[in-house]
């Protein structure tokens, strides 16, 4: 029994010490980049233009969409938050019956890439809207909020789904596609930005996905940590459970 109790101790120990680690590889997972790999991609201005694509009709989940792209659009930049739509702080987009705003990815581009002040500036992510906050006036003031998008994107299919759920914060991205407004079930349309000078209800840019490139991962490595950090520390404290919870009571259950 008290080899047991020695065996719990240890994995409540070895809990400890990944939640720590847990901790700091998030908290770095969310840190932005000192350099960047792409940099003369993430100095480039979105290109938008008009489009010749028709309204179109997609599925997903028993639920009908239609789709009317207004122009094609491309943007590079540095992702710095994003939001998962069908995460379990966010009801709303369930309860519309809106499943194919996968994720919201927050970007800035041009001045703000090399904006000395760029570190004294945090990101934050709603269901809805991308925030930005600062203590310090000389990173308010050379922050540039035309160089910023909040980007509701919907992808055209599995593979561009899946390349957009794996990209974090700290990423050099490209999306490609249309700027478009949809609906659902024949609801009211929600309605995309088409300038960058916006701001507030409507400001958010919503992408129909056809090309979505990672140009580069600067967190991966903290990414990675935090992966196995999750993994060990939810391992650890299940074995303290069953050395100190578990086994003591099968043993006096069985006496």
């Amino acid at each position: 029994m008290q080899d047991n109790v020695s065996k719990g101790i240890l994995f409540l120990k070895f809990f400890a010490v990944s939640f720590i680690v847990l901790g700091l590889s998030y908290w770095q997972s969310q840190t932005l980049p000192k350099k960047f790999v792409s940099l003369d991609n993430l100095r480039k201005e979105p290109l938008q233009v008009e489009t010749s694509k028709k309204p179109f009709k997609v599925e997903a989940k028993g639920n009908s969409y239609q789709i009317e792209p207004l122009f094609d659009y491309e943007i590079w930049g540095l992702v710095v938050s994003d939001h998962d739509s069908d995460s379990w702080t966010d009801t709303v987009h369930e309860s519309w019956g809106d499943y194919i705003n996968t994720k919201d990815i927050c970007v800035i581009w041009g001045t703000n890439i090399t904006n000395p002040h760029l570190k004294k500036l945090s990101f934050s992510h709603g269901n809805f809207f991308c925030y930005v906050n600062t203590k310090s006036t000389d990173a308010w003031q050379r922050f540039d909020k035309d160089k910023l998008s909040n980007n509701h994107l919907i992808p055209a299919n599995k593979e561009i789904e899946y390349l957009i759920r794996k990209s974090h914060v700290g990423d050099e991205i490209r999306i490609k596609g249309q700027l478009v407004n949809y609906n659902v079930n024949a609801g009211p349309f929600r309605k995309t930005s088409t300038v960058r000078s916006d701001t507030e209800g409507g400001a958010c840019e919503i992408i129909y996905v056809n090309e979505f490139e990672t140009l580069a991962r600067n967190n991966k490595i903290w990414f990675q940590l935090l992966i196995l950090s999750k993994i060990a520390s939810v391992l650890s404290l299940l074995a303290a459970f069953v050395f100190l919870v578990g086994v003591p009571f099968l043993y006096h259950h069985d006496e």
